[in-house]
């Protein structure tokens, strides 16, 4: 099991047409792919509509858990495509979507084995 952990830095959070090629990725992939927001149910990364629907806003954290055995490569793939669709260029070094500052968080995005839940 693999995981990556994501704070989301655009503006419009979850825009339909990053998203649609998020589930397009994951889609590609033999690994299931779960996407997690505290307080909310586990989904499909590969659903579109669940996707947008899920509400994800910019400052929020949502995990991605990937099952399989091209976990490694889905894993990396999403750190990317998250990276390059849903952080905000024009936001200063260190600072974190929605207020506060780096030494209050994590890492923006983190691969990790371990499954810590929500």
């Amino acid at each position: 099991m693999k995981e990556v952990i994501f704070t989301i830095g655009t503006m419009t959070g979850f825009n339909t047409t990053p998203v649609h090629g998020l589930a397009e990725l994951v889609r590609g992939f033999s690994s299931s792919v779960t996407l997690e927001k505290e307080g909310k149910e586990p989904i499909d990364a590969s659903a579109l509509m669940r996707m947008i629907s899920y509400g994800v806003k910019r400052g929020e954290t949502i995990r991605f858990v990937i099952n399989g055995e091209d976990e490694e490569t889905a894993a990396r793939s999403i750190e990317e495509y998250m990276a390059d669709h849903f952080t905000d260029p024009e936001l200063p070094e260190g600072e974190i979507p929605g207020g506060g500052d780096s030494e209050d968080t994590d890492d923006n995005e983190t691969i990790s084995d371990e499954s810590d839940h929500y």
